[in-house]
């Protein structure tokens, strides 16, 4: 019950940062492995959900985001350096420094270096043909459920070369980047969906479900919008 818990957790960014501090990249566990479970169990229960309201979704749909995210998965470059598009630190470097701070601080600080990089990718995704041609598969789902966070192109982690490198000069190492990437993802699957409304003062403060299906709308002008991961810019 503790492990589920834990990885439950770890959907909604919740996680104790002593138990997300790694000095090395090969300790960095594989997140979304893990959650595929817990990715299987509640997407099951979101199509019942949704044809106990009436408003069956489509099978051939999900299957098709299911297998687009497989091919994600499948081509992805072993986490390393590059695969993050970030640059290998040297061994004693950030990982002291941040050591001597407290560790919720340091966790949330690289969070937010993080976010930025993020939310500057899925602007520039808005602004260059070249990345939208990358981004628009997400996109283009024909409805929009829990497996529309699976639909994700097998170049997303060639576009993002260029975004995160900067996060090695602000001093972020690279297993927090794998950390932050990871949580990133498994995050960015519960706000697909269309069964949660509106979740009150939390609306102000985190991404949520409702603020980013504006972000999927057909009009592209509010695409702009809710377009980072946990925190809001």
């Amino acid at each position: 019950m503790e492990v589920v818990m834990r990885r439950l957790g770890s959907l909604l960014y919740l996680v104790e940062p002593n138990a997300t501090t790694f000095q090395y990249p090969d300790q960095v566990p594989d997140y979304v492995t893990e959650a595929i479970p817990l990715f299987v169990i509640i997407t099951a229960l979101e199509f019942a959900v949704l044809w106990w309201q009436g408003r069956p979704e489509r099978v051939n749909d999900a299957f098709s985001n299911i297998g687009i995210g497989i091919v994600h998965e499948a081509t992805r470059i072993p986490q390393s350096g590059g695969a993050s598009g970030v640059l290998p630190l040297p061994e004693g470097g950030p990982e002291e420094r941040c050591s001597v701070i407290h560790e919720q601080l340091c966790f949330r600080v690289h969070e937010q270096r993080f976010s930025n990089a993020f939310y500057e990718y899925q602007w520039r995704c808005l602004q260059l043909n070249i990345l939208w041609a990358v981004h628009q598969v997400h996109h283009s789902s024909e409805n929009y459920n829990l497996t529309t966070g699976f639909r994700l192109s097998a170049l997303q982690k060639l576009a993002h070369f260029g975004f995160y490198q900067p996060l090695a000069l602000l001093g972020i190492p690279l297993p927090a980047v794998l950390v932050h990437t990871g949580l990133n993802y498994l995050f960015q699957f519960w706000i697909h969906n269309t069964f949660i409304g509106r979740l009150g003062p939390l609306e102000y403060v985190i991404a949520t479900p409702s603020f980013h299906r504006v972000h999927h709308g057909k009009q592209w002008r509010r695409r702009i919008h809710n377009i980072t991961m946990r925190s809001l810019n």
